[in-house]
């Protein structure tokens, strides 16, 4: 019932207050207040781990991504039948697994204050997802619209390979990204998504997590002395709407320490 509550608040703050210009953005009200709901009941009663929950339905999200037939969580709507068509878990829940994804990459207070530059500004009137997208950039001083455009306008997600190579004394992790998909025929086009990476490491001094913007096919994310370096998992808390791949003798180093060092979800 929290929840619920917790939902249609959300609702009126991003839907009264600030009310979509058009139908083709009302995607975004629906996505935040899913995720507007877990995050206020969350703060409320952690004992709830109402993030476990979540994991269901994003794994609904990433399943239904995953087909071929899949579309993007943003469409244009010429008329407000058309708006209910889209009205499933890639809208609710992959499209809050994408706001809960910005505020892990731009973090907690600077994605808050951008969204209350945004209600300020648009207050008791229209406003439009780039408008949000511009209150975020002011806040952080990231080019967020590029970074949010890219995973609301085109469909499916990203496999990122994750292989750790120790060098010279340094850890590094080499990062390869592509589409995921259920099948196994190839996809048409080579799509590239900015990916939000968050790798927890484990070491002798505990644990810790590094962030990087994937922006490239192939890249590198240094982790620092690899003596320091026990193991890594390439989607922290799955704060990143995407599918991690370790290589073997990563993953045999994670699965020493998995059940210790790594939170439920």
């Amino acid at each position: 019932m929290a929840e619920v509550i917790a939902h249609e608040l959300a609702h009126m703050w991003y839907g009264d207050l600030v009310t979509m210009a058009w139908w083709d953005d009302l995607w975004l009200n629906e996505a935040f207040a899913t995720w507007m709901a877990l995050r206020i009941v969350d703060q409320w009663k952690p004992e709830w781990r109402l993030w476990n929950d979540f994991e269901l339905h994003r794994a609904a999200a990433l399943q239904l991504d995953a087909l071929s037939n899949t579309h993007p969580i943003y469409a244009p709507v010429r008329t407000p039948a058309e708006a209910t068509e889209n009205f499933d878990p890639i809208t609710y829940e992959k499209g809050a697994c994408v706001v809960r994804m910005l505020e892990q990459y731009l973090g907690t207070e600077v994605f808050r204050n951008g969204v209350r530059d945004y209600i300020s500004r648009h207050r008791e009137g229209n406003a439009r997802a780039r408008d949000l997208w511009r209150a975020l950039a002011r806040a952080s001083g990231q080019r967020v619209e590029r970074v949010a455009r890219a995973w609301i306008e085109q469909p499916g997600f990203p496999m990122v390979r994750a292989e750790r190579v120790d060098r010279g004394g340094q850890s590094v992790l080499l990062l390869r990204q592509q589409r995921f998909r259920a099948s196994q025929r190839p996809a048409p086009g080579r799509q590239l998504w900015p990916v939000p990476i968050a790798v927890k490491i484990g070491g002798e001094a505990g644990v810790r997590i590094v962030r990087k913007l994937l922006r490239q096919r192939v890249d590198r994310m240094p982790l620092g002395p690899a003596s320091a370096v026990r193991w890594v998992y390439a989607n922290a808390d799955e704060s990143g709407f995407y599918r991690p791949l370790h290589d073997g003798e990563t993953l045999a180093a994670l699965a020493a320490d998995v059940r210790s060092k790594l939170s439920p979800v």
